[in-house]
């Protein structure tokens, strides 16, 4: 019992500091996606726009947008991932009891995987909604949460499942940097990729 708790203490270490982690990486991570939203939306690239979120006030803004998303993401896990997962997990532990027949022990956890695998389609695509809220918040700073979210979830609307796809396309290009091109070369690629994606949804009279 003690070890479980141990376990799940660490669990949830885990997921605290990976949270705080992202909050203290919100200001750069909005100036990064300024700097690169703005080339691809045919603004001239200035340093000033990545130390404009870095600004005390600015940099809470941009944690509180991000923890937002966070959270929305979160939720969207739970919701398509835990029938699977508890599934899978219930049936190891029967079959950890012996509780379980090798045929029943294979349809469920056939059964378990499939679930999982439909619940991460699903939340892989539900989730790109919130695709364009950063970049939202980079082309107007002054916009509120809400506002942010819902011209999120309207320009991306009937194009989470393609919006998927583009991303998917651009892992290559992250297999490529472990063995063979640096990431330091393959990130910002990947990243001015997703800006100009982001840049045709939020203009697409342009």
């Amino acid at each position: 019992m003690i070890d479980m708790g141990l376990r799940w203490g660490k669990a949830g270490g885990a997921v605290l500091l990976a949270l705080l982690a992202a909050l203290l990486c919100a200001p750069l991570r909005v100036g990064r996606e300024a700097w690169f939203y703005g080339g691809a939306d045919g603004r001239r690239r200035s340093a000033a726009r990545v130390l404009f979120w870095l600004q005390p006030r600015r940099a809470f803004k941009a944690a509180r947008f991000v923890l937002a998303v966070i959270c929305a993401k979160l939720l969207w896990a739970a919701l398509y991932l835990l029938p699977g997962g508890f599934l899978l997990a219930g049936t190891l532990w029967q079959a950890q009891a012996g509780d379980l027949s090798m045929g029943l022990f294979l349809s469920a956890v056939g059964g378990g995987a499939a679930l999982l695998a439909l619940g991460l389609a699903f939340y892989g695509a539900t989730v790109q909604r919130y695709a364009l809220v950063l970049p939202v918040l980079a082309r107007q700073p002054r916009c509120k949460l809400r506002d942010a979210l819902a011209l999120s979830a309207a320009r991306t609307d009937g194009h989470c499942a393609a919006l998927l796809r583009f991303r998917l396309s651009l892992l290559p290009w992250l297999a490529l940097s472990l063995p063979v091109i640096p990431l330091i070369y393959t990130a910002p690629y990947i990243t001015q990729a997703m800006a100009c994606r982001h840049a045709e949804l939020l203009n697409p009279t342009t």
